[in-house]
């Protein structure tokens, strides 16, 4: 008689490791896949800020806008210089058509990063909607300038 002894291996995988998972199914549009993964990486180490940034970016990309806010909200709580919570929460916030607290993300957004082009091309896109043209094609034309091109299409429709 044979007896053979086993023992369960158990790998155990690194908030990192989630993560680069979940980027890797964001990649592959699987967003749910990468919400797991990064909600995963966010439960082994709970102040991963970034991964908190992608499963908002996972969040807004399925239409859960105020759960997105929530999730830069939290990133913003635990990296307060990260430029791109900032810009991505104002991209959630500009969806619900909350159109002050977008201006107020993207300009914080361009505070903490001067030379953040699409911040600029984004904010001068909500100054418009919101009527502030001078002010809306300037940000357009700053976003030009540091090299984001597509806002000169924006400003030949709505600058002239």
């Amino acid at each position: 008689i044979f007896f053979l002894l086993t023992s369960s291996i158990v790998f155990s995988q690194t908030a990192e490791e989630y993560a680069a998972a979940g980027n890797y199914k964001y990649g592959i549009e699987d967003y749910r896949g990468a919400i797991a993964d990064y909600s995963k990486a966010i439960e082994i180490n709970p102040n991963y800020a970034l991964a908190y940034n992608n499963r908002g970016n996972a969040k807004e990309t399925l239409g859960d806008y105020r759960g997105a806010i929530a999730d830069y909200s939290k990133a913003i709580g635990i990296n307060p210089n990260d430029a791109d919570a900032y810009y991505n929460r104002g991209n959630a916030k500009k969806e619900l058509e909350d159109y002050g607290g977008a201006i107020a993300d993207y300009s914080k957004a361009i505070e903490i990063n001067p030379n953040y082009a699409k911040a600029y091309n984004n904010r001068g896109g909500v100054k418009l909607i919101l009527g502030q043209i001078d002010s809306g094609c300037l940000d357009l034309s700053k976003a030009g300038e540091l090299g984001y091109f597509d806002a000169y299409d924006a400003i030949k429709e709505y600058c002239n």
